[in-house]
């Protein structure tokens, strides 16, 4: 916006009687124009309102003059600098005394305002004059106009000077986006023009707080409960049940995934007690508090079991053969083991890995008592047996090749690997999401762990049929393996008996590995990025100038600076359900400012 100053200006009287047919002539900085009294401009007023809408339509006069009209006086303002001068007369019909018009010898006080810049819905303008404010809210109706562009608001304003009581004396004119004020008694006088603006946010000073960084982890479970619990002048909990159906902002969803687990928490951390606000990123909470204040975490699962592992043993031992080249059709591979004999011959399409597993399955399904404490696997080209019971064995390995050349062959592997094993136990039924781990090292390298999360099965093992069932023991076993054999270090692979898990170290270096058992989900509190005592607590609140009120459309912004990057997150007012229920059909409308406001990412 600009501010104008005090501009020369003339002011004319028109006195006397009119006569019809009389021709009024006035001259303004060398313009002349003549009015003859009739039944157009048969009164004062109307003569010095004529003479006005010439002076303001006038294309050489209106870049320096406004002209106002005041009842029968006639108020002449040049708005550009320097002075200017007008004469009037009148010229008589015949035998009629003409009037005789009269030219103000002093000066009228004025102050202009140029308007500028951009106005916006829900800004209140205002002129101050001495000590009387006039207002206008951006985006009202008045006289059925949306006073919403500068001209708009300068005609809202000279409307409401001149409809003022404690004003009398003054008079306010519009002309485009400028503001003209007289002070008809000659008096000096001040004006000012201010914008208040648009609801905003107005920062608090920053506060040492707390923060808390918690990773929600596992499997989400239906029935499970998830829980926060804040304590600063008072402890509040915030809880979340897998499977509750809750709006997260979106329409409503079933909560059953980590992320919209911490969604939730974050949900009602902020609308909480105690000033904490909170907000999610993926599967992670972000919690801000007062300083000093504590955080806890707890998952309450459904159902529970007393899933644990036994002792770890390595009475066990193995050995294991690689399976080399590309076999043929016909081909004929043979494991002599414990005075027994296996072989397979190769069938149409099948590679090594298929031999490898027709190898194992034939020991492990074998009735042959001289095979009865064996188990076998086929890990890729790899043939692994393993004695549970533990002593030495020493397997031989051959093959009968159909064709030649021997571009192919299954060989005995170098060394003695070492082995570890340990037994599931369960008391009671397992617990869909609970989570079967083992954290393996080989040698001085680094622990790599292999899990197994408790997924429902087919319950009768025919796809074709509906239903699933918790998994027994035996197939837990048979899961973990296989997760053993894909995720943990290229030398190992595991072996299923039963409930029983054994782990070969093929490379024969020392193994260790530590078993355990994990519920379903789970809490896992994230260090900040900075010291607690360098974290603070930026806060903000909605500030509304007097008279105006939320509005859809309103933009609200915060500029996060996080080292040299500055981050802008902003958010528009839009309306929300009346009573939080979507299977309601009431009538949306604003939120209220103690809604939290969600933040877009």
């Amino acid at each position: 916006m600009g501010f104008g100053g005090t501009r020369d200006t003339g002011e004319s009287w028109i006195d006397g009687p009119l006569v019809t047919g009389e021709a009024w002539t006035l001259t303004v900085n060398g313009e002349v124009k003549t009015l003859t009294v009739d039944s157009t401009y048969g009164t004062k007023e109307l003569l010095a309102g004529g003479f006005a809408s010439w002076i303001n339509g006038n294309a050489n006069l209106t870049a320096d003059f406004t002209a106002v009209v005041e009842g029968k006086t006639l108020l002449i303002v040049k708005r550009t600098p320097g002075s200017f001068a007008t004469s009037a007369s009148v010229a008589a019909v015949p035998v009629l005394t003409p009037a005789t018009p009269v030219v103000s010898g002093t000066a009228v006080h004025v102050r202009t305002h140029d308007l500028t810049g951009a106005p916006r819905t829900g800004e209140t303008w205002s002129v101050t004059v001495n000590a009387t404010k006039v207002d206008v809210l951006v985006g009202s109706t008045i006289n059925s106009v949306v006073v919403d562009t500068l001209a708009e608001i300068a005609e809202a304003l000279a409307a409401g000077i001149r409809g003022n009581v404690g004003l009398a004396s003054f008079v306010a004119v519009a002309k485009g986006e400028s503001l003209a004020i007289f002070n008809q008694t000659g008096a000096t006088f001040t004006s000012a023009l201010s914008v208040a603006p648009q609801p905003s946010f107005t920062p608090a000073p920053a506060a040492p707080a707390t923060a808390f960084m918690l990773d929600l982890t596992g499997t989400p479970v239906t029935g499970d409960r998830w829980t926060v619990t804040l304590v600063s002048s008072t402890s509040n909990s915030f809880s979340i049940t897998v499977g509750t159906k809750l709006n997260l902002g979106n329409g409503e969803v079933v909560a059953d995934t980590l992320t919209e687990l911490a969604q939730a928490l974050a949900q009602a951390i902020t609308t909480g007690a105690d000033g904490f606000g909170a907000t999610a990123e993926g599967a992670r909470l972000i919690i801000a508090g007062p300083a000093g204040a504590t955080l806890a975490s707890s998952f309450t699962p459904l159902a529970t079991s007393g899933a644990t592992w036994g002792a770890a043993f390595t009475t066990a031992t193995s050995a294991f053969a690689t399976l080399s080249g590309a076999p043929v059709t016909g081909d004929a591979y043979r494991v002599d083991l414990n005075g027994a004999t296996i072989i397979h011959t190769v069938g149409t399409g099948e590679g090594r890995e298929a031999v490898a597993k027709a190898l194992a399955k034939n020991i492990n399904d074998s009735s042959l008592a001289q095979l009865a404490e064996f188990s076998a696997i086929g890990d890729g080209s790899l043939l692994v047996i393993v004695k549970r019971g533990g002593g030495a064995f020493t397997p031989t390995f051959s093959m009968t090749k159909v064709v030649h050349p021997a571009a192919r062959d299954i060989v005995a592997g170098n060394g003695v690997p070492t082995t570890s094993a340990n037994t599931l136990i369960l008391g009671g039924s397992a617990v869909e999401g609970e989570t079967w781990r083992v954290a393996i090292v080989v040698g001085a390298g680094p622990t790599l762990t292999a899990s197994y999360a408790v997924a429902l099965v087919d319950a009768d093992g025919n796809p074709a049929t509906i239903g699933l069932r918790l998994p027994n023991l035996s197939e837990i076993a048979v899961s973990l393996a296989a997760a053993i054999n894909a995720q943990a270090q290229a030398e190992i692979t595991a072996v299923a008996e039963g409930a029983q898990v054994f782990i070969v170290n093929r490379s024969g270096t020392a193994l260790a590995a530590t078993y355990s058992v994990a519920p379903a989900g789970a809490f896992k509190v994230v260090a900040p990025p900075l010291p607690a005592t360098a974290v603070t607590a930026a806060r903000a609140s909605v500030a509304v100038p007097a008279g105006a009120a939320l509005r859809v459309g309103d933009q609200f912004s915060v500029v996060l600076s996080i080292g040299a990057a500055d981050v802008s997150v902003r958010y528009t007012v839009a309306l929300v359900d009346t009573d939080g229920d979507p299977a309601t059909k009431e009538q949306a409308r604003r939120p209220w400012l103690k809604s939290p406001l969600r933040w877009p990412r």
